[in-house]
């Protein structure tokens, strides 16, 4: 099979790569001139209809760069979970292929650790809409959202989701930074008054749209990760090549070699396991969800094993703040614990 990328798909990888050299800095506002935020977006929606691969090449790239944008929930998980659960939110998704609309996925509850197709927060009917109680523990890039789409139940059986704006009476924010450096909010919603409209989708029927966004995104964030792991053996190589000791590179010495070999290796099998859940996004539902538990299982522990590797190798300077390998090491044990940890997708293969 060949895995080559096509001339518009490395012209777009080269892209990213001249945008990740700004790493934090790297704005919001350029990425949406560069349409990149209208990638994962239908055309008839207002954004380019590109594919899973595109995704996959621009999430290496921000990776690389350490670039702390929440690309893979703003631009992957939300369209595609607006998308799946019906044509009637198209302005929303107009807005967020321009850049100037940003949603955030309120999925994650302190009881329910990984499963967000059971939540515990409710949602009441009242005459003219939906009232919501309860608290969402965890959300990315909440202080920067427009609206967030939450997950409720309502009494039915499965899931539902609303759109709730960040301004809305009775939610209560809280911003906190992760122990990476990026920023997400815990959300608390006390009697929020919701007008009938904010329901997207049938009542109890949002189950297959989470899980297939979800998907989507943990197989974005195996991309972040491989980018994130080839830029700490590039790094660790150069550091052992220019670093002295008794007279020669630290390169020199055989079992540091093999510990790069180790690490050369591991993304490798990161590339290999990133491109199957990839390429097994649009496959059947069984078969999605093992290419991508797999994945996300696999490269959760191979990420943390490059991270180490790195920080060993680099001795003390590799755990100071100020040095990108430290920060990298942080985002990998970050990505291994986002939309599930490794024994979480253990479980969904075996399950599935």
């Amino acid at each position: 099979m060949d895995f080559s990328l096509t001339t518009e798909q490395q012209m777009l990888s080269d892209s990213v790569a001249r945008f990740a050299r700004g790493g934090t800095e790297a704005s919001w506002a350029t990425m949406a001139a560069l349409c990149w935020t209208a990638i994962a977006i239908p055309e008839a929606s207002g954004g380019l209809g590109g594919s899973a691969v595109e995704v996959m090449i621009i999430m290496e790239g921000l990776g690389r760069g350490l670039v702390a944008q929440p690309f893979a929930e703003s631009c992957v998980l939300c369209p595609t979970l607006l998308t799946e659960l019906g044509e009637g939110h198209r302005p929303e998704l107009q807005g967020m292929a321009s850049g100037t609309l940003r949603a955030a996925f309120a999925g994650a509850e302190a009881e329910t650790r990984f499963d967000p197709l059971n939540p515990r927060l409710r949602a009441g009917r009242r005459p003219d809409g939906w009232i919501l109680d309860g608290v969402k523990s965890f959300v990315p890039d909440g202080a920067a959202a427009d609206h967030f789409l939450v997950t409720a139940r309502t009494g039915s059986e499965g899931p539902s989701v609303f759109r709730v704006p960040r301004d809305a009476p009775g939610l209560e924010r809280e911003d906190f930074l992760c122990f990476d450096g990026h920023p997400a909010s815990r959300l608390r919603f006390t009697g929020t008054a919701l007008p009938a409209d904010a329901l997207l989708g049938a009542e109890g029927g949002a189950g297959p749209a989470i899980e297939l966004a979800l998907d989507r995104a943990t197989a974005a964030l195996c991309a972040e990760a491989l980018g994130a792991m080839e830029a700490l053996r590039e790094a660790t190589a150069e550091h052992l090549r220019t670093r002295q000791q008794f007279g020669q590179p630290l390169a020199g010495f055989q079992v540091l070699q093999h510990r790069l070999v180790d690490m050369f290796l591991a993304c490798e099998e990161a590339r290999s396991m990133t491109l199957l859940a990839t390429l097994r996004l649009e496959a059947e539902r069984r078969e999605r969800i093992r290419a991508v538990s797999a994945a996300k299982a696999r490269i959760a522990q191979l990420a943390r094993s490059v991270a180490y590797q790195a920080i060993q190798l680099h001795g003390a300077m590799g755990m100071c703040e100020e040095f990108t390998v430290g920060r990298q090491a942080k985002r990998l044990i970050a990505i291994g614990m986002l939309y599930g940890d490794a024994d979480h997708h253990r479980r969904r293969f075996a399950c599935a």
